[in-house]
């Protein structure tokens, strides 16, 4: 009578209310096991991270860019050339969002890479945000002939679903120097290596380029030690991120196809020009989706970049 008991204590599971992030949630109605659950086509609570994104770009009116986060069903997001003026309309259209980042001038209210995420689905426990200059702890500086000030910021976040943690980091980095971008990534690299030791690690951005410029032997001795360690064996497609890192391209490795445009560049033309959009994660992290969201609310561009979403699923 005991094995029986667990048992069916086991198989009882939680259904998701009408609302994914209702902060009460409630219990199936008596012990019904999961197989039979599902047959009935009733959606479980599954601890997975539904839309982690990458948004924004140049944005003429919010409201178009709140419909793509509602549509899609995002839960954290990192936005680029978010201006003071944005991040304060987003916040107001999106109530239940919280926001961490500051603006890249000295008077913080210059554009930023800031992270907006759902505060009933998680809490940020630390943050913090540097400048991709060799004075990265100096507001608003520049260097290696960036056009723009660049900045990263990241947050620490406890999911309160499952209660796992990650660090999640958001850039933008120059679309002029290639210099900057190289450099820009490798102090972010750096920065992860010094506070994400066998942390789960989530970075999205706009990086203006793929980064398969830097040697293999530099991008071992940045990454060393950083994320959770896994099998030598496994290949990562992206030249950038070593095994010990463990942080890949969640485009190469979703275990559904792609769904939408590969490019995600558009500079509001019909069709997109090249793919200069990421969502990267640490090799624990399930890839469940990924997609381009080619969005055009009433025939409208969004933004002169198409979002791009992972919904993904810590191991």
């Amino acid at each position: 009578a005991t094995a029986v008991g667990a048992e069916i204590l086991e198989g009882l599971k939680f259904v998701e209310p009408k609302d994914a992030y209702e902060t009460a949630r409630v219990p199936g109605i008596g012990f019904v096991p999961d197989p039979i659950i599902r047959s009935l086509g009733v959606p479980l609570v599954t601890g997975d991270i539904p839309g982690v994104a990458v948004v924004l770009g140049k944005a003429d009116d919010p409201a178009d860019v709140v419909k793509v986060v509602k549509d899609h069903d995002f839960a954290i997001m990192g936005l680029q050339e978010a201006t003071h003026g944005q991040r304060n309309d987003l916040l107001a259209a999106l109530p239940d969002w919280a926001m961490i980042g500051e603006g890249r001038d000295n008077d913080g209210k210059g554009e930023a890479s800031c992270i907006f995420y759902r505060k009933d689905r998680f809490e940020c426990l630390a943050t913090d945000t540097f400048w991709l200059s060799e004075t990265p702890r100096v507001p608003a500086s520049k260097s290696w002939n960036t056009a723009c000030t660049r900045v990263c910021t990241w947050g620490l976040f406890k999911d309160r679903f499952t209660g796992k943690t990650f660090r999640y980091f958001n850039t933008h980095l120059d679309h002029i120097s290639s210099q900057a971008r190289v450099e820009g990534m490798k102090m972010i690299l750096h920065e992860m290596g010094q506070i994400a030791q066998g942390e789960t690690v989530f970075l999205t951005g706009d990086l203006n380029d793929s980064f398969e410029r830097i040697p293999a032997d530099e991008q071992k001795k940045l990454l060393k030690g950083c994320g959770p360690q896994i099998s030598k064996s496994v290949s990562f497609e992206h030249p950038i991120f070593a095994a010990s890192l463990a942080l890949y391209d969640t485009f190469l490795r979703t275990e559904k196809p792609h769904e939408g445009p590969v490019r995600t560049f558009h500079a509001y033309q019909p069709e997109p020009m090249c793919r200069l959009d990421y969502v990267f994660a640490t090799g624990n992290v399930r890839v469940l989706r990924h997609v381009t969201c080619n969005d055009r609310p009433d025939g409208k561009f969004p933004s002169d970049h198409d979002a791009v979403f992972a919904r993904l699923l810590i191991r």
